[in-house]
């Protein structure tokens, strides 16, 4: 018997799901891995692999068999060979796809109910570059997403991590006190560009701290594209980022990053910006497309400009926001921003201009609301703001 892969067959009509296994019986010959899925096929069953396999040519493991990666085991690229996983999949916590690029490694619709960077070999020892570990797994779900599991470590990445699909990405745990969770990803002195690109629909980000080494340059979490809507970010920590924590928006036209939310998010230390809503559609002419989002409890410290910059954005609702210590101001409102909503929130924090800033409004602009939020100090050059909260110090 070829040594590592066995064939199990059904001793009755075979019925496989992912959580269905009946009556199996071991069997086999001096087969590849390619063979061993073929032979399987006939009947249905399972291939259990225990060493490195390598494939022969590229394979699509139909539904009706499914693959078994035991401790020890895993497959193998050679040439240009790429694997499609249709059947049920199961894998423990290590290595099994070696040698893969992202996309190379894929799974139907049912095949698994997570996955894990692990599989492709990511260490999360905060040496180690994890940004392929991760995209592979990313790439590998079917074209309606899945969930990307992270577990407790420190992941690095050098290259920017992608989520373009809807994608359920989490840590294992909300973030402690500052700069600590138990899921951290670390990005690279090296990486000019942001750390997360979010443009997947419908995608949850939750339960990380992301750091910045010293040198990095661009966003930390970056939610733009054609249809980069409900995006969610939720129990999630972002410091030392080269430019913002979270950018919502891109710089060119044509995006659409509508009915975003964030909640329990803190944003710290960064070097422009802790939060940016800036939709950039050329003129404020054209409608922005960073409108309809909703905030809960943001935290935004620390941060080399504003705690909280809206421009092209609109009808965004933000509910207890925290700002303090920025170098500019807390909160930041410029000229395009319009209807934008805040209610209650901290906004006395020692923010070195002021606490609220909101520049003259573009013709047609304007109408910002604040209702019951502390504010120290609040410059209003904008047109028909409505204020109905504490504010110490007004100057229009």
């Amino acid at each position: 018997m070829r040594r590592g892969i066995k064939i199990l067959i059904a001793l009755i009509i075979f019925v496989f799901s992912p959580a269905v296994n009946r009556s199996v019986l071991a069997a086999g010959g001096p087969l590849s891995l390619n063979s061993a899925v073929e032979a399987a096929a006939r009947t249905g069953g399972v291939v259990t692999i225990s060493t490195g396999e390598r494939l022969e040519a590229s394979l699509a493991v139909p539904a009706n068999v499914g693959i078994v990666v035991a401790h020890g085991g895993s497959i193998v690229k050679t040439a240009n060979h790429t694997i499609a996983i249709n059947g049920p999949f199961s894998a423990g916590l290590y290595r099994v796809f070696s040698g893969f690029k992202p996309g190379e490694v894929s799974f139907g619709n049912g095949s698994v109910e997570k996955v894990f960077p692990q599989w492709w070999g990511a260490k999360g020892d905060g040496v180690a570059d994890d940004s392929r570990a991760i995209n592979s797994a990313i790439a590998a779900l079917p074209a309606n997403g899945g969930e990307v599991s992270l577990l407790s470590g420190n992941y690095l990445i050098a290259n920017t991590v992608r989520i373009y699909k809807k994608i359920f990405f989490h840590g294992a745990g909300g973030y402690g006190s500052i700069g600590t969770a138990a899921t951290m990803i670390l990005k690279a002195a090296r990486l000019n560009g942001p750390a997360i690109s979010v443009s997947g629909t419908g995608s949850i980000l939750e339960r990380f701290w992301l750091k910045g080494q010293d040198g990095n340059r661009g966003d930390g979490i970056q939610v733009a594209g054609p249809d980069a809507t409900n995006i969610v970010l939720e129990k999630i920590g972002i410091s030392r980022m080269g430019r913002d924590g979270i950018r919502i928006g891109q710089d060119n036209p044509g995006g659409n990053q509508n009915e975003w939310r964030i909640d329990s998010v803190i944003s710290v230390g960064n070097g422009r910006n802790g939060v940016t809503i800036d939709d950039d559609n050329s003129s404020y002419l054209n409608p922005a497309n960073a409108n309809a989002g909703t905030s809960t409890s943001l935290q935004v410290i620390n941060n080399g400009q504003d705690g909280l910059y809206i421009n092209m954005g609109g009808a965004n609702t933000f509910i207890g926001t925290l700002a303090e210590l920025n170098h500019g101001y807390g909160v930041h409102l410029s000229h395009a921003a319009h209807w934008e909503v805040f209610l209650g929130g901290d906004l006395n924090e020692a923010n070195r201009k002021a606490d609220f800033m909101i520049d003259p409004s573009d013709p047609g602009q304007g109408v910002n609301m604040i209702f019951g939020a502390e504010i120290g100090r609040l410059t209003d050059h904008g047109t028909k703001t409505m204020i109905q909260a504490p504010v110490r110090t007004l100057q229009r």
